[in-house]
Parts: structure tokens; C-alpha cells; sequence
């Protein structure tokens, strides 16, 4: 597990090199480009909008079910799985591994 430490410009490097914050920077380039795809006016019928979302989806799936190692990656799940706040998280019936991580993450408090 990498370690966490502070820096000025925030997180260190080492801590942020995980499989979920690898793979959020890729979602997070994803959401980029959806952004003007979806301001072109395509509908998200045609096919360059049907891949990009369908690698957005797979990104997103992936991200999900992956443990968290540090307490940032469990807030790149957050970030992931409400679209920035767009969407309700789940609750603990429509995904208790997500939960699931939550405990794990503080110990068992929650």
C-alpha cells in the first residue's frame, strides 16, 4: 500500500498511484471529452457517443467494485458514482461492497 503523506500542493505523488486514482484520471479524461460530444448536439444514439459512453460505463464499473487502499480512492468512488454530485449515492442494498468498503476504510464504525 502506497503511503500518504501532505505536501503543499496537496496529496503526494506515491499516494495518488493506485488502481481506482489511475483508474479515475482516466474517467476523469472520459468526462472530458463527453462534455463536448454531448455540446456538438449528438443524442448519444450515434456511434461516437455510444463508444464513449460505453468506455465511461466500463471505467466506472471497474472503479466500483475495486478495494480501496486509501481513504482518496473511496472519495474517487463518491466522486464516480454521483457524476460530481449529479446522483444520490446508493444505499447498502443497491451496493453493500461500496459500504462495505466504507467499514473497512474507518475501522468498522460505520
Amino acid at each position: 500500500m502506497n503511503a500518504i503523506y501532505a505536501t503543499d500542493s496537496g496529496l503526494s505523488a506515491v499516494a495518488t498511484q493506485t488502481p481506482i486514482m489511475n483508474l479515475f484520471r482516466k474517467w476523469k479524461k472520459l468526462r472530458e471529452e463527453e462534455g463536448p460530444v454531448y455540446n456538438s448536439g449528438l443524442t448519444g444514439k450515434d456511434e461516437k457517443t455510444k463508444a464513449l459512453n460505453a468506455s465511461l460505463h466500463k471505467c466506472e464499473s471497474t472503479i466500483m467494485v475495486a478495494p480501496c487502499q486509501i481513504p482518496l480512492g473511496f472519495v474517487a468512488k463518491i466522486i464516480v458514482w454521483t457524476g460530481y454530485g449529479i446522483h444520490a449515492l446508493p444505499d447498502v442494498y443497491k451496493n453493500p461492497d461500496f459500504w462495505a468498503d466504507t467499514r473497512r476504510l474507518n475501522g468498522g464504525a460505520a
